[in-house]
Formats: structure tokens, C-alpha cells, sequence
């Protein structure tokens, strides 16, 4: 099945994220750029790449289409031709939550830019739980590890430190926190709610 175009109604705020990424051409911890290759030779590393983004604030996207020449050199080509068919929302989804525990909400979509097209895949932040890698896959994909972006890298891998996983739990503990919040107030405890309105007031900026 086609991949449907970022142009599409619904889909602005997420386009405009990626044009800013391609007219920056930098690699940040929530974007990272690979070059065209198909589906199934990039597949663990999208995998890799996606788990560790579940587990960053705010999640991150993955664009395909972008070569490194060196170190602070890229060359916008997007897609070939030939490579572009073998992306699939569906396909997607199936392998890398079948490595991901929990699921990954993603986002598969077709980004025209200069007269190229891009894969996008867009990978939201964690719902409740931090993402934990559940299976094997060749070298690169390993059960147990908890991927991460280190702060200001752009890159994915296990975590290393205690810090790094405290980051992650702090994470998980303000959706806890605010989910708990939410179910507080749709069954009206509003007394309880007065209570932990001062921790309440610390929560709204995060």
C-alpha cells in the first residue's frame, strides 16, 4: 500500500518539523537521517533508532532519504526509486514492536521536498512504561537493553549509567503522575485534588 504524504490534512505540524530538519541538514537526539536503502536492510537499525526515540521526551523522527559525506556534510537525495515500495506503515509496526515491549505508537509517511521523497517515520514518546527491547535481532538488536539518545548526541544505544536510567524513570513517573491526576479529576476528587494541588502547580510546567 502507498505511503500517504505528509501534505495531507492532519499532517501540517509534523511536516513543517520535518522541512525544518531537512533545511538544517543537522542530526539532533530527536532526528537522525539514514541514506536510501530498502525496507529490509535498514529494519533493525530503524528498530534500534525508534525504541531509543520511544524513550526521549517527546519522541523524535527518523528521515530516509539523507547521506552522510563526512562528519558535518550531507547530501539530500532522498529515496530511490527502487526502495521506496518496500516501506509499509503495516510492515512497520510488525517488526519493531515485534522486538518492542511495550508497543510504539509510529507514524510511516512520504515527505516531498525539492523535488525528492522521503521516508518519514514519526515515533512518539512512551505512554507509560519506558520501551524495553524484547528480542534478538542479528548484532544489532539486543533483549533486555533499554535504548536511549544520550543528551545533545544523535545517536542510539543501551543504556550506560545510573543517571541515564533515572532520567528515564523520572520520565515514567510524571506520566504515572499525570495519569493519575487525570483519573483523580474524571471521577470528581476534588476534595483529594485540593490536597495535591501544590504538586499539582509543580507538574504544569513540565
Amino acid at each position: 500500500m502507498p505511503l500517504p504524504s505528509s501534505d495531507l490534512p492532519g499532517h501540517r505540524q509534523l511536516r513543517d518539523q520535518v522541512q525544518a530538519a531537512l533545511d538544517s541538514c543537522v542530526e539532533r537526539p530527536y532526528v537522525e537521517f539514514k541514506e536510501s536503502q530498502p525496507w529490509e536492510k535498514l529494519k533493525q537499525r530503524i528498530a534500534k533508532i525508534a525504541m531509543s526515540m520511544a524513550n526521549l521526551r517527546d519522541g523524535g523522527m527518523i528521515i530516509i532519504g539523507v547521506s552522510e559525506q563526512s562528519e558535518d556534510s550531507w547530501t539530500l537525495e532522498g529515496v530511490h526509486e527502487e526502495h521506496l515500495p518496500t516501506y509499509d506503515q503495516d510492515d512497520t509496526d510488525a517488526f519493531v514492536n515485534a522486538h518492542a515491549d511495550p508497543p510504539l505508537s509510529l507514524t510511516v509517511l512520504k515527505h516531498k521536498h525539492d523535488e525528492h521523497e522521503y521516508v518519514v517515520i514519526l515515533v512518539r514518546e512512551f505512554d507509560d512504561l519506558p520501551v524495553v527491547c524484547k528480542k534478538n535481532s542479528g548484532e544489532i538488536l539486543k533483549a533486555g537493553a533499554f535504548y536511549v539518545r544520550p543528551r545533545n548526541m544523535a545517536c542510539s544505544r543501551p543504556v550506560e549509567s545510573a543517571s541515564e536510567m533515572r532520567d528515564l524513570l523520572d520520565l515514567a513517573a510524571e506520566h504515572r503522575t499525570r495519569k493519575l491526576l487525570e483519573t483523580m479529576r474524571r471521577v470528581g476528587a476534588s476534595s483529594t485534588l485540593e490536597e495535591v494541588s501544590p504538586f499539582d502547580d509543580e507538574l504544569e510546567g513540565l
